[in-house]
């Protein structure tokens, strides 16, 4: 279970709280067995399925970690075994959701969805490499104008597409590791393809 506080608000890093990555047991559920501490945090945690020792994590500055917790039981090592901290094309805002995905072509790899409005494939083959699947944009609505910026823009002209939106949820439907729907800030669900970047 991943724990952390944010304050959208706060632009001091030194104000910024600490997040903790905890793990119970059912002999003791109200104390965990194993804690982590991490930098930021923590907005979103998910198991891997088929490497089940490992757990992915999203921060809220868009940070994406992996741990293997056999690892940290037996040698009491709690550090990530993979991150994107100083990888160049990280997210850059609120990591909201991780999703583990299988196909039969590949092996198992981490899609993350963020405030920015990216979607990203993390692979584990040499390292922790990054794709971008999507860019998400805001979707426009044909049935009324919308005033941004200052100007009036007529949304039938789909004059607003440009603009990003960012991204709250995605989901991978049983057995398909190629599509997937995500939910945006803007309240729309769009269902995309993972070779596909439109």
């Amino acid at each position: 279970m991943g724990y952390g506080e944010y304050d959208i608000n706060c632009i001091d890093d030194s104000k910024l709280k600490h997040g903790l990555l905890c793990f119970y047991t059912l002999k003791n559920p109200h104390f965990p067995e194993l804690f982590i501490k991490t930098d930021h945090s923590i907005t979103c945690c998910a198991y891997a399925k088929k490497r089940k020792n490992y757990v992915a994590v999203g921060d809220s500055h868009g940070n994406i970690a992996i741990y293997n917790i056999q690892k940290c039981v037996n040698t009491g090592n709690k550090s990530p075994d993979h991150e994107s901290k100083n990888l160049e094309n990280k997210h850059n805002d609120i990591v909201w959701e991780v999703k583990w995905i299988t196909s039969n072509e590949r092996e198992e790899t981490l899609v993350s969805i963020s405030g920015d409005g990216r979607i990203i494939e993390w692979s584990l083959r040499k390292g922790l490499e990054l794709t971008d699947l999507y860019q998400l944009k805001r979707e426009t609505n044909p049935n009324h104008k919308d005033v941004y910026a200052g100007a009036d823009v007529e949304k039938k002209t789909g004059a607003m597409s440009f603009i990003n939106t960012g991204g709250l949820s995605i989901d991978f439907p049983e057995g398909q590791g190629m599509n997937y729907f995500t939910a945006t800030e803007d309240c729309t669900i769009l269902q995309c393809q993972t070779s596909y970047a439109e």
